[in-house]
């Protein structure tokens, strides 16, 4: 039963992620993959009514090419804001990192305050990593030189951000990244996939002392792809899901958490390859 649950949760044919959001449950359209080519993500918010139908709300974005978008409360104002990353200059590159601050009434405005290094072939990830209070915001890709960076910007709960020039991570071309706390200390953890690239990357567990700075911890050498975090045992440790390559195939695979910073791989957990993968409750038996 439980493998089979997991193909329902980890679909092959997942080609958008509809992600919920305030009273209006607001979904945003998300296409990329983190395994292979990037592709062009959608440049719409879909509202869905008690009906289960989705209407495009009119709240249009540029479109973004081998990019990453996310939902996060950066200012604390109790609405959904959107983070956006990628290429919106196709085919000439023009590369941007921006947040989209939400009204609540189906309005978002760019927050030309917000400041962020431009990335391609990109990824985000809100957490709160040195326990503040406020949204961060972990971010990788490459710049316009083509140089993969792994970043982290301190939000200050009112909409400004600054970089954190003290952390120093590996670059991680196409580099997945997911915030949990993995170790049961309270203090936000942060997970980093790749695929190799004439350089060994894998997947790397860097623990948070909550105050800014990291130690790294687990590394599973994998070509990896994507990473979701999520506890789908209900042991109260959190586990991950990676969607992969060999020199032949694609994989999703599901490692398991022991709370203390180790995975190990669920053999049972046998699924399909994918380009994008995400955690859902699809049959709400919790």
């Amino acid at each position: 039963m439980r493998t089979r649950n997991l193909y329902y949760l980890l679909t092959a044919v997942m080609l958008f992620t509809l992600i919920a959001t305030s009273a209006q449950a607001a979904a945003n359209w998300h296409q990329s993959t983190r395994v292979g080519p990037r592709f062009r993500s959608g440049n719409q918010i879909l509202a869905a009514p008690t009906t289960g139908d989705f209407t495009d709300i009119g709240a249009h974005f540029p479109i973004v090419g081998s990019s990453d978008v996310v939902w996060g409360d950066y200012n604390k104002d109790g609405k959904l804001d959107l983070a956006m990353t990628g290429n919106t200059g196709i085919p000439t590159p023009d590369l941007a990192t921006v947040v989209y601050h939400n009204d609540g009434q189906g309005q978002f405005t760019l927050d030309s305050s917000a400041n962020f290094s431009g990335t391609n072939i990109a990824a985000l990830a809100w957490g709160d990593y040195n326990n503040d209070g406020n949204l961060d915001l972990a971010h990788t890709g490459n710049n316009i030189h083509d140089v993969s960076t792994v970043r982290l910007y301190t939000g200050d709960g009112q909409g400004g951000f600054s970089e954190d020039v003290a952390t120093n991570f590996p670059p991680f071309f196409m580099g997945s990244v997911a915030w949990g706390d993995f170790n049961h200390d309270g203090k936000p953890d942060l997970l980093l996939g790749g695929p190799f690239s004439g350089v060994p990357q894998g997947i790397t567990l860097y623990l948070g002392n909550g105050q800014g700075s990291f130690t790294q911890a687990t590394h599973i050498d994998l070509n990896a792809g994507q990473l979701v975090v999520g506890d789908y045992n209900n042991d109260g440790n959190l586990d991950f899901a990676v969607l992969w390559r060999s020199q032949t195939d694609a994989y999703t695979s599901v490692y398991m958490g022991d709370g203390h910073d180790n995975f190990t791989l669920d053999q049972n957990a046998v699924l399909p390859g994918a380009d994008i993968v995400s955690w859902v409750d699809y049959n709400n038996d919790g």
